[in-house]
């Protein structure tokens, strides 16, 4: 990942993050891949763990805005 400009646009940084999250998800197994999330998820405080699956084994799941 690259280093980015604090005067990055938020959403730019989101979109660049969850893009980066979303394939190296795709590299994983199921399983692998709502473990990662859940983990991810639970110490960022955002989503509970099903939520944070849901988001990486289904793409058409928007992520939150309170990324």
């Amino acid at each position: 990942m690259q280093t980015l400009s604090p005067l990055l646009d938020r959403q730019a940084w989101i979109d660049q993050v969850a893009a980066e999250l979303i394939a190296a998800s795709k590299l994983m197994s199921p399983g692998m891949a709502a473990g990662f999330a859940a983990d991810l998820w639970q110490a960022w405080g955002h989503l509970p763990p099903s939520a944070a699956a849901q988001y990486f084994l289904d793409p058409a799941v928007e992520y939150p805005s309170t990324f």
